[in-house]
């Protein structure tokens, strides 16, 4: 392998990003329904946000690591409220092995440090051993376990009635209630590293729109006090998304199952493929998910760095 050059994305770049991201996200790209046409004008609107992320009051990196003309590596690093978040590693097949990705990372590492963030939050597939080896041999430790399910949602749904005394709010994707819900449904441990959620300003949801879709949210209430909620979702053409989180005191009582019809139903109206994804120590869900017809696809761990445990690369 010739010099190794860690630095931003850069438009000259983008055929050679392409080739990296499919080749390392094949299986993943056709799951989740994202059509590598699309890439180019990601990573162009990527460059426009770049260029008003001080306004939008965002932060992000786009790394490509790079031998001698030839790009090899990419990865990701945004921040949110209080971590930062790592995504999109990516190494060539034909360079892995090399040290390339541990690189990338530490780069991300040190540009949200650099932030004033003092913590690092990844998703990695459970499966894919090589990859947690390099976050635990970095200091990344696992702190959640997320099961993804798919599902569909068949020829015809009838609406689910709710139990008698319970109501659904719907709320907009940006109501400042669903962001205290799903901060309060949270487990503890995800709590503590996650921290408030952050409510986008008003350019950061403008830039967010771009990318098109349709959500739907709502809260369940019982008496006006919130009990849980379900979040359903669909962008461009992939599979519709499916989110159903129950205040910890609520769990147990069927009420998942009751928000999870609730789900597929309102989901079923955005298109047949379903994705639902939920916690694995959330056996109610998870079991309600099962009955419906889901099967599992894959598990991921969450994983936290924080400030002051990392190896230096």
């Amino acid at each position: 392998m010739g010099s190794l050059e860690i630095r931003d994305f850069s438009l000259p770049d983008l055929e050679g990003v392409i080739e990296v991201l499919t080749a390392s996200f094949s299986e993943e790209a056709a799951f989740w329904g994202f059509d590598v046409k699309e890439a180019p004008k990601m990573l162009r609107l990527y460059r426009m946000a770049l260029a008003l992320q001080k306004v939008a009051g965002l932060r992000f990196k786009f790394f490509v690591a790079k031998v001698p003309g030839e790009v090899v590596g990419t990865t990701m690093i945004e921040s949110r409220r209080h971590f930062a978040y790592l995504e999109a590693v990516a190494v060539h097949p034909a360079h892995r092995g090399q040290g390339i990705a541990r690189a990338l990372v530490s780069q991300a590492i040190q540009e949200a440090f650099s932030w004033g963030l003092d913590r690092v939050v990844l998703r990695v597939r459970e499966d894919n051993l090589p990859a947690k080896r390099l976050y635990l041999s970095l200091g990344f430790q696992p702190f959640e376990r997320i099961l993804t399910l798919a599902g569909e949602s068949g020829e015809s749904i009838s609406p689910t009635s709710l139990p008698p005394g319970l109501r659904l709010l719907r709320v907009g994707g940006n109501d400042p209630r669903l962001g205290k819900m799903l901060e309060n449904t949270r487990d503890p441990k995800a709590r503590e590293v996650y921290g408030p959620p952050k409510r986008p300003s008003p350019l950061a949801r403008a830039l967010s729109s771009l990318g098109g879709g349709k959500e739907e949210s709502a809260i369940l209430l019982k008496d006006n006090a919130p009990l849980g909620l379900y979040q359903v979702w669909r962008r461009k053409e992939g599979p519709v998304q499916l989110r159903v989180e129950l205040l910890p005191e609520f769990r147990g009582q069927g009420l998942g199952e009751v928000l999870l019809a609730q789900a597929v139903f309102h989901g079923a109206s955005l298109g047949k493929r379903l994705v639902f994804q939920t916690n694995a120590d959330q056996k109610e869900l998870v079991e309600a998910a099962l009955r419906r017809g889901f099967t599992e696809a894959f598990a991921e761990e969450s994983m936290v760095l924080v400030k002051g445990a990392h190896v230096p690369a």
